[in-house]
């Protein structure tokens, strides 16, 4: 893409871009190829117009052209978010990208703020070569962003919709530790039916026996920490299921 190469009638900002891009050796690079085709488009939203980019990093701290370009860019104030993305999103291409988001729309006070995220580091492993977003890091970072624009609700629903799952898994707990119960009392069973038989045999080494005689009452001691820890559990999960539910009432 080339602005001086559009055919079209470069309005304000595009007649500033290409000013720069004369300046800039009269050269157009790739970089500002990303940045020169961003800038286009943005002359051509309406004045509450709103856009997503994804650009390649290196559009985003190009020196020279580029960076004066961005500089125009960002004085307009219509810039409002930008996050740093990773690498290997992509199926084609391992490189890391910026996020650039445009609202001609932004409130006066924060005409002159611009958020910016590095999420670099917050990805999902789904290949050795692909990586993406898990459902609860796009509404993290998400969140991050209604705060920033003053939207509190909607980042208080999503806390309220985690709580509700927290909500939903604790009430699991009791049923999924009595399931428990049976292979470990099956457990307990075949263990004291082979202590017995060792013990009964005449030609069992007495060493050995000690041993299993050990053994048994470590175990007798961990299955007994297990159960009051399990019924210590259980009554501090009523308890809490108790006063969950008795809250989302009031606050319905």
């Amino acid at each position: 893409f080339s602005v001086r190469k559009t055919g079209l009638q470069p309005l304000g900002m595009l007649v500033k871009i290409q000013n720069l891009a004369e300046d800039y050796h009269n050269s157009i690079t790739s970089s500002f190829n990303f940045i020169g085709s961003f800038a286009c488009f943005y002359t051509y939203l309406n004045e509450t117009g709103r856009a997503g980019f994804v650009m390649a990093s290196s559009a985003s701290d190009a020196g020279h052209g580029e960076k004066r370009i961005r500089e125009e860019l960002i004085k307009t104030g219509h810039v409002d978010v930008m996050i740093a993305i990773g690498t290997n999103f992509f199926y084609t291409r391992p490189l890391p990208c910026t996020l650039w988001f445009i609202d001609k729309n932004k409130p006066q006070e924060r005409q002159d703020q611009v958020l910016m995220l590095d999420a670099r580091n917050i990805y999902r492993v789904v290949t050795r070569k692909i990586r993406d977003f898990s459902d609860e890091q796009l509404k993290n970072l998400t969140a991050i962003v209604w705060l920033y624009r003053g939207q509190t609700e909607r980042y208080l629903k999503l806390i309220r919709d985690y709580l509700d799952i927290c909500h939903d898994h604790a009430g699991q707990i009791k049923t999924q530790l009595e399931a428990l119960d049976t292979p470990l009392i099956t457990l307990e069973t075949a263990l004291e039916n082979f202590a017995a038989i060792i013990q009964s045999d005449e030609d069992a080494n007495a060493e050995a026996i000690q041993s299993l005689k050990d053994t048994l009452s470590e175990k007798d001691k961990a299955f007994n920490l297990f159960r009051t820890e399990r019924a210590t559990l259980l009554v501090d999960l009523d308890s809490h299921l108790s006063w969950y539910e008795s809250a989302e009432k009031t606050s319905n």
